[in-house]
């Protein structure tokens, strides 16, 4: 719990708040943790808790893979993604079921479970409005926002043009990790957008104790 209060306050900017208000989110938080894993057999998962939860755990993709099956030569998807060990499957559960049943939650290995949406029409009429409402804190809502321009580019189908194809290996290449070494090879003129700057919105409990969850022990 110690270190948990220090995490806290480093989110809150304590130099700039009271200690007061610092110790009040504490205790918001580990009550709603309380809450979480008392009810967890039912849904009862806070939106911001979903969004503090994905700011931690969960990764927002696009794919390009060389394909012989299509004329441009390339195949391209979307995908959000949680994947944790088998013994949280019921969490990702829950998460799947706040989705409205988007996407899968599908067991592999030996101890991995991954919660996966890559439908478009489920990512943009389910996944990306709740990010939109209930917004992402940390760095992951620049990939977030490039992912949703690549959906869209998707949408209108540019992604079976040329220069449709380039413009998403140019959102690809500021999102993650970047181009693999093969992207690097096929797309040599790649010029990366500029990845968007974000700023960090006042913490509510619910956000804080999904993006902790797994991390601090509330005992």
């Amino acid at each position: 719990m110690k270190y948990y209060k220090i995490f806290i306050k480093s989110l809150t900017g304590i130099n700039r708040s009271s200690v007061k208000d610092s110790k009040l989110l504490c205790n918001q938080v580990s009550l709603y943790s309380s809450f979480v894993n008392l009810n967890s057999s039912h849904n009862n998962l806070d939106p911001n808790f979903i969004t503090g939860f994905a700011d931690a755990e969960g990764s927002f993709m696009i794919s390009i893979l060389s394909s012989k099956e299509r004329r441009i030569g390339w195949s391209v998807g979307a995908r959000f993604e949680i994947t944790l060990h088998a013994r949280d499957e019921e969490l990702l559960d829950q998460i799947h079921a706040y989705f409205k049943g988007a996407g899968l939650v599908t067991r592999y290995g030996v101890d991995k479970v991954t919660y996966r949406v890559n439908n478009l029409n489920e990512i943009t009429y389910i996944l990306i409005p709740h990010f939109q409402q209930y917004a992402l804190n940390t760095n992951k809502k620049a990939d977030f926002e490039l992912f949703s321009r690549a959906v869209e580019l998707m949408r209108n189908k540019e992604h079976l043009t040329q220069e449709g194809l380039e413009k998403l290996v140019a959102i690809k290449a500021s999102m993650n990790l970047g181009l693999s070494d093969s992207l690097k090879v096929a797309f040599p003129l790649c010029k990366p957008v500029s990845r968007p700057l974000y700023a960090l919105h006042p913490l509510c409990p619910q956000w804080v104790a999904g993006f902790t969850l797994f991390f601090f022990s509330f005992a």
